[in-house]
């Protein structure tokens, strides 16, 4: 894979490039940056993690790390905003894309928003779980949600995730919601009136948005955390 940049002295580039790695475990990918005399003038090798075939691969946009992703047969990878692939094919095999507190002003390019609307699209899941609006509010990625927003709340419990499969409890403390107006699709989970999960198809994708910060308290630390994510992925 060959990018031709230009790069004054003293300066640097992000190159976003989408590389389709050979298959096994032992892989190791080198990047080479060239002058135009074909002079090798840097070197460094990117870092690879193998995913199984029969894993589903759930990247998470930001540095939160919540309770409960560690579930049989899925792998997470973290992310930052300015990372994202500026193709939509730098999705592929992609199960899931879980926006947390990353920024979306971080985004580097409208070619990444674009190939973001074009993996979901094509059947990519983007999921957003924020319990404030700040960063987000009339942001690209806002725009992509299926809700208006409201404003914050706070609840006294979050009964409700105490009905999801698997769960025998629900996670005991105040919590922060932000509360919104479900524009389309569906409204999968609610406590009492407002809309905890809402969920709209994006053409042959989903798009998913959740009012509450799954890597603070109370649910972060909430024992049946896993039974939360196998419910919604």
């Amino acid at each position: 894979h060959h990018v031709a940049v230009t790069l004054p002295a003293r300066t640097r580039k992000s190159i976003s490039a989408v590389l389709v790695a050979p298959d096994g475990e032992n892989v190791s990918v080198w990047a080479f940056a060239l002058a135009d005399g074909a002079k090798t003038i840097a070197t460094g090798e990117l870092l690879t993690r193998p995913v199984p075939r029969t894993s589903r691969l759930v990247a998470v946009v930001g540095s939160d790390r919540p309770d409960g992703l560690d579930l049989p047969g899925v792998e997470t990878a973290w992310v930052r905003p300015e990372q994202l692939p500026e193709e939509a094919k730098g999705y592929s095999g992609l199960e899931a894309l879980l926006w947390l507190d990353g920024r979306p002003s971080d985004v580097r390019s409208q070619a990444q928003l674009d190939a973001l609307r074009t993996w979901i699209s094509g059947g990519g899941r983007f999921v957003v779980a924020r319990a404030h609006t700040v960063g987000l509010e009339e942001s690209a990625v806002a725009e992509l949600l299926p809700v208006a927003f409201k404003g914050g709340r706070d609840v006294d419990v979050l009964a409700s995730l105490a009905t999801l499969p698997g769960a025998k409890s629900a996670p005991q403390g105040r919590t922060a919601l932000l509360a919104s107006t479900a524009l389309r699709g569906r409204i999968r989970l609610k406590e009492g009136e407002l809309p905890l999960v809402v969920e709209a198809p994006q053409d042959a994708g989903r798009v998913t948005f959740i009012a509450f910060d799954p890597a603070r308290e109370p649910f972060a630390g909430w024992a049946d955390a896993k039974a939360f994510w196998a419910w919604l992925l």
